[in-house]
């Protein structure tokens, strides 16, 4: 009270009435306690919207570190599917074509020499193997045999570009995609090797199981990736 009362005296008041300064201190408490705690709320409010923006770009930079990833790896598969597509039916297509039982070959038996010349010069049999082909009592038996390992190989350099890629990028499908591929890879490799040891003359493999498992189940599988493939770079 005594405070209130100097203050009084200060502004020329010291005569006012006991009730006087009691409402003149209860005036004086409710301003200053109003801005202390307008004060205290704006300075609470302060610190909330600090910790609200913090919180908001906290929450804005995880979104956006979340959808950068999203976006780079939709494109890395965007990428990749049609890649390993176009490498599936390249493989798919020249390894049927190569252990196909419908093969047509030149008869060499029947040549003369200037066409048979003709007809070496632009096949893929190595000089040594030109060679060995004239001076065979088998032309035609030697070159069917020659011409089919050089088909493979063409076939297994195909198949392997395109094992080499789905191994590389598999990690950019998803799995039930990856699965096809790898299956379709499975049933290249294999009657690629079945056809290996026909070509060797072996029989104690079977003579044509893997190349039809290649055709009859490598076609369902085939048509259920193309349709995945579709959907993932279309929808």
């Amino acid at each position: 009270m005594d405070i209130v009362q100097n203050l009084l005296s200060f502004l020329g008041l010291a005569t006012i009435s006991l009730g006087g300064v009691a409402a003149f201190a209860y005036w004086l408490f409710k301003l200053f306690s109003d801005k202390w705690l307008t004060a205290k709320f704006s300075q609470q409010l302060e610190k909330y919207k600090h910790d609200q923006q913090k919180e908001l770009e906290d929450v804005r930079f995880e979104f956006n570190k979340l959808m950068d990833r999203t976006v780079k790896l939709h494109q890395r598969e965007f990428d990749v599917l049609p890649e390993a597509w176009a490498l599936l039916v390249e493989a798919y297509g020249i390894t049927l074509a190569v252990t196909s039982s419908m093969q047509q070959y030149a008869d060499v038996e029947r040549m003369n020499e200037t066409q048979l010349d003709a007809l070496l010069k632009d096949s893929p049999l190595e000089d040594w193997q030109i060679d060995e082909l004239k001076a065979s009592n088998e032309k035609s038996e030697y070159y069917q045999n020659a011409l089919n390992w050089h088909k493979l190989s063409k076939a297994r350099s195909v198949a392997n570009e395109y094992h080499v890629y789905r191994l590389k990028h598999g990690i950019f499908m998803l799995p039930d995609i990856q699965k096809g591929f790898e299956q379709m890879d499975d049933l290249i490799f294999n009657a690629q090797l079945e056809h290996e040891f026909r070509i060797e003359g072996s029989i104690d493999r079977p003579e044509r199981g893997a190349k039809r498992k290649l055709k009859s189940e490598g076609k369902d599988i085939l048509k259920k990736l193309e349709t995945s493939i579709h959907e993932r770079l279309w929808n």
